[in-house]
């Protein structure tokens, strides 16, 4: 998952510039997880297997608030379709699904506690858990990463700058921005009896800018 932000800065034109751009990255441990799990049913009747599919899930629901807020916890999908079975290229309508899968926002140490219990109270949607960080510490580290990718970018506009002979001036053109790249949990393929045990990893915020300095 990717989120970008971009700054963008222009103070005036001029032929005499130089143009370089400046990378960095950083690592910061997570300390959120966003979990995707839910319940899906199937019964020759829509209707019951709608039903059939909110009596599971209100044991789900009690489960996860173990660990869980409340506000925390929201529908990411619903889905009630015809179940289809493909023979000799005709489809078949054998019965109805309903889907439904929630999006959890927990602390990182309570993500595979919520999805042992999920999956003990009937949750057989487990899609994937996704690590991420708090708001205040995704604008900490975005910063970090930002004044670093301007020390990069201005040291090499002082290389180029002595090489050629000149002195470096204030820019005079800066685009910026970063992006968070967060590691996620692999999708379960089936549900495991042991007690699901989950790293949570690290996410690796990038920044980069393009700056054009002005020289004489």
């Amino acid at each position: 998952l990717i989120s970008n932000q971009q700054i963008q800065v222009i103070q005036s034109s001029t032929k005499d510039k130089i143009d370089v751009s400046g990378y960095a990255e950083v690592s910061e441990k997570a300390d959120v997880a966003e979990i995707y799990l839910g319940v899906e049913t199937q019964n020759l009747i829509a209707s019951t297997s709608q039903k059939e599919n909110a009596n599971i899930m209100q044991k789900v629901y009690k489960e996860i608030y173990s660990y869980a807020k409340k506000e925390d916890v929201e529908t990411y999908s619903f889905d009630l379709s015809p179940a289809i079975d493909w023979k000799d290229g005709q489809e078949k309508i054998i019965g109805y699904k309903t889907t439904h899968i929630l999006k959890i926002k927990s602390g990182v140490n309570d993500a595979g506690k919520i999805v042992d219990n999920a999956a003990n109270a009937g949750a057989n949607k487990i899609n994937s858990i996704v690590f991420t960080l708090t708001d205040a510490r995704k604008e900490s580290v975005g910063a970090e990463a930002l004044k670093k990718a301007i020390s990069d970018a201005r040291k090499k506009a002082l290389i180029i700058a002595e090489q050629m002979g000149v002195a470096l001036k204030k820019p005079v053109y800066i685009t910026a921005g970063y992006s968070y790249v967060t590691p996620y949990y692999a999708a379960y393929k089936e549900m495991a009896s042991a007690s699901t045990q989950i790293s949570a990893g690290s996410v690796k915020v990038t920044a980069s800018i393009s700056v054009s300095y002005g020289f004489e």
